[in-house]
């Protein structure tokens, strides 16, 4: 997309309400710099997009170019469950976070055993700087 595609642009200064609307959609209520409302209805089919990409941003830490651990979207945990998933082969982690966002992830039950089993084998002072699974 080039820039005469782009569209409006809005710098935002605020983020007011984020409202899911019947029929899957998301309408966020956002204040620009001017102190104007403007609001983006985004449809239920790109959610999964947005909020993939989203989360891909913080994580990398690209939005202030930063590296940091503390920048990278990094939640409390409130509560988790685990879960056998409907086919029998894998499951599923679900996570709350401090401020009740919800996340569930699917996997293999041996990778849930090695993630565990990285855990255990280490103090966390020990962990370098990053302890990884494949």
């Amino acid at each position: 997309m080039n820039a005469s595609q782009a569209g409006k642009e809005i710098a935002v200064s605020a983020l007011t309400t984020c409202e899911a609307a019947a029929d899957g959609s998301v309408r966020l209520t956002l204040i620009d710099r001017q102190g104007e409302a403007a609001r983006v209805i985004v449809p239920a089919d790109c959610l999964p997009a947005l909020a993939a990409t989203v989360s891909r941003l913080a994580s990398d830490g690209a939005c202030a170019g930063q590296d940091a651990p503390s920048f990278r979207g990094a939640h409390s945990i409130r509560s988790w469950c685990l879960e056998r998933g409907a086919d029998g082969m894998t499951v599923v982690l679900s996570i709350e976070t401090g401020d009740s966002q919800h996340i569930s992830f699917t996997m293999p039950e041996r990778d849930l055993v090695s993630l565990c089993d990285s855990v255990s084998e280490y103090e966390i002072e020990a962990f370098s700087p990053q302890i990884q699974g494949h």
